[in-house]
């Protein structure tokens, strides 16, 4: 397999070396320790001991099958450490397993992978059974990392359980993060103290925190979710799905959130709060003394589904509270379990709720002082929703409505399969507010309701 390992070295200077393991040298520490900016180190399939630093521009290359070079780090540190690494370096093909992180200041941070002020790209990347205070399966502070194909999974800690991205700039393309557990903020992902995040075609599934941000914890920081799916993650606290406090500014754009469980905001919870289970370590402790100036949550919510998300105390699907700003628009939410489909805690919030579907949420749809315009309460007919896939069917009255701007549609996916069995016939709005509870629109109509009024009557289940 040596060959094909080969065809994915990157291009190097002719003075490079390569160095094989165990051919050229013992073990990935002793040849790790002789690599220098250009050179590779292949390593051949199997398990080896290994807590070592990368210097800046190698690469380190497993040979053979995804999964069969595993770094164990054999509960001494984290597998691997990055300092000062440039977009040069290359980690690829490799399972990170058995760390527990790197001591600073009597905090542990970065369980599988410790890197600062490093830019480094990991390439089908597994970082599994690691722990840390900080960063379960990998910490990254400062610098510009980006991971592709990478899986992040069974790793805990207190915060960012998977993964923690302290300032910086981070990018996860295809990423998966999942069974991982935090005891105080981020089951899957913690972001704070500026940092930016965005990821792509990637899920959070089956994460969980004691208290707030089951698969997902953002904290003065930035974050931009493109096709995302965010499933099954639960916390005690606030956010099952996705927490965004202060400072934050958090973009949701045909992300699917399912099955997510809270105290508040199954879905989602946008707020002003930060960390309340235990004070921050350390090196994260800007997110805490950038509060004051840093105001609250604004998410914007674009084209998403939420599909049976629940709440115990407040909002099935999302919660919106403190003084959070929240735009939710061409979205669709139903199923939701306890608590109202969307919530609002705090009248000082601000709400732009429009061109949603809002459907079978308990115990209505929206709860006290949350109102919108162009709300529908329809099935909005997914082509096999107990599969997973939440598309539109052909004759789904989501695939093409007024309110939306031409060529659009509600929710994450747009039409994905033929013509489904009808569910819905033709109601009034009489009907629909002696089954869904009064019309959430404001009282005073607003303008060009008239010609609104002229559309074609809204659709309900069917009684069958």
């Amino acid at each position: 397999m040596a060959w094909a390992a080969a065809l994915l070295l990157p291009a190097a200077p002719a003075w490079s070396a390569l160095y094989h393991v165990p051919g050229d040298l013992p073990s990935v520490g002793a040849a790790l320790g002789l690599a220098l900016a250009g050179d590779t180190v292949l390593v051949a399939p199997g398990t080896w001991s290994c807590s070592a630093d990368v210097h800046t521009g190698v690469t380190l290359l497993g040979d053979g099958l995804p999964g069969s070079v595993v770094l164990d780090a054999g509960g001494q540190g984290a597998a691997l450490r990055l300092a000062d690494a440039n977009g040069s370096t290359l980690l690829s093909n490799l399972v990170l397993t058995g760390g527990t992180g790197t001591l600073v200041d009597q905090t542990r941070y970065g369980g599988g992978l410790y890197a600062v002020r490093s830019s480094a790209v990991l390439s089908r990347v597994r970082i599994t059974g690691c722990s840390a205070a900080v960063g379960g399966g990998a910490y990254f502070e400062q610098g510009a990392p980006a991971l592709r194909g990478c899986q992040l999974d069974h790793n805990q800690g207190d915060f960012g359980a998977g993964l923690a991205l302290n300032h910086g700039i981070a990018r996860l393309d295809t990423c998966s993060l999942s069974a991982n557990s935090a005891t105080s903020a981020g089951g899957g992902i913690l972001s704070l103290n500026g940092a930016s995040l965005a990821m792509f075609l990637g899920d959070l599934t089956g994460n969980s925190s004691s208290a707030d941000g089951g698969g997902m914890y953002f904290l003065n920081s930035t974050a931009n979710l493109l096709a995302v799916t965010v499933a099954q993650n639960t916390a005690a606290g606030d956010g099952g799905g996705i927490f965004s406090g202060m400072g934050c500014g958090l973009s949701l754009n045909t992300d699917v959130l399912v099955g997510n469980r809270a105290a508040r905001g199954g879905g989602l919870y946008a707020g002003c709060g930060g960390p309340t289970a235990r004070p921050l370590p350390g090196r994260l402790r800007g997110a805490a003394r950038a509060a004051p100036g840093s105001g609250c949550s604004q998410a914007a919510i674009l084209g998403n589904t939420f599909v049976g998300n629940t709440a115990s105390v407040a909002g099935g699907a999302a919660a919106l509270n403190d003084q959070a700003m929240l735009g939710f628009v061409y979205n669709i939410v139903i199923q939701s379990g306890g608590g109202y489909g969307l919530s609002c805690l705090d009248l000082r919030a601000s709400l732009d709720l429009r061109c949603d579907d809002f459907w079978h949420n308990q115990p209505a749809d929206l709860g006290p002082g949350c109102s919108g315009t162009d709300i529908a309460s329809v099935d909005p007919m997914f082509c096999n929703a107990s599969g997973g896939d939440y598309g539109l069917c052909s004759n789904s009255p989501m695939a093409s409505v007024p309110c939306t701007i031409s060529g659009t549609f509600l929710g994450a996916y747009g039409v994905n399969c033929g013509s489904c069995a009808p569910a819905v016939r033709t109601t009034t709005w009489g009907r629909l507010r002696r089954l869904y509870g009064p019309d959430p629109r404001p009282a005073t109509a607003p303008a060009g309701a008239a010609a609104a009024s002229r559309a074609p009557a809204t659709r309900l289940p069917s009684s069958r």
